[in-house]
């Protein structure tokens, strides 16, 4: 088994030092099988069931590596690096055309992990803008203190959350409303103030 892939790993793979990675590019590669048809699985060492027919360009690991002596690229590593949560440009890069990116996410298989290598770019993305904003709250001035109350009160948990207001959630809202207003009518009577229509 590799650490990398978690997959079970013949002896003549070679895991590739980040020292040793080769650029990429999309147009030294054949997108199309022999019949004009838009690969997807065989893209992909893991997915790929005919090495005979097409040999994959990619590697769902987290690291490039040889495979009898063709250089694959790891996809995930390219996909995070590229570092677009919208696709276009992951699309771009990686096969050079978002009408192949979407048949690649048309196929069950290579849909499942591309959906995986979305959700660690978003965690990515989040843990970047937390520790920017740990920087930023470190500062003292007014932006550092937004940020900081920002990250005190765990608001970027919430960020994720769409949609209406449940029941609960509003009826929690109307309760701090009330709390807040019966505060300030309480500081407004303790100071000797005339509330006019409160």
């Amino acid at each position: 088994m590799s650490e990398t892939t978690g997959y079970f790993v013949p002896r003549d793979i070679v895991e590739v030092s980040p020292e040793e990675r080769r650029p990429y590019n999309y147009r030294e590669h054949n997108w199309k099988a022999s019949n004009g048809m838009m690969l997807t699985q065989a893209l992909f060492d893991e997915f790929n069931q005919d090495r005979a027919k097409f040999f994959p360009i990619f590697t769902t690991g987290r690291e490039d590596i040889i495979l009898e002596g063709n250089y694959l690229w790891s996809f995930r590593r390219l996909y995070l690096e590229v570092g677009d949560p919208t696709d276009y440009l992951a699309s771009t890069f990686l096969v050079g055309d978002p009408k192949h990116w979407n048949k690649l996410l048309a196929s069950p298989v290579t849909k499942g992990f591309i959906e995986d290598c979305r959700q660690e770019l978003e965690a990515k993305i989040k843990a970047e803008a937390l520790a920017s904003l740990r920087i930023l709250a470190s500062s003292g001035d007014s932006k550092g203190l937004a940020a900081a109350k920002y990250m005190a009160a765990l608001e970027y948990k919430e960020a994720g959350k769409r949609g209406r207001p449940s029941k609960e959630e509003k009826e929690g809202k109307l309760k701090q409303e009330t709390r807040a207003h019966s505060d300030i009518m309480a500081d407004a009577a303790r100071i000797g103030l005339k509330v006019v229509g409160g």
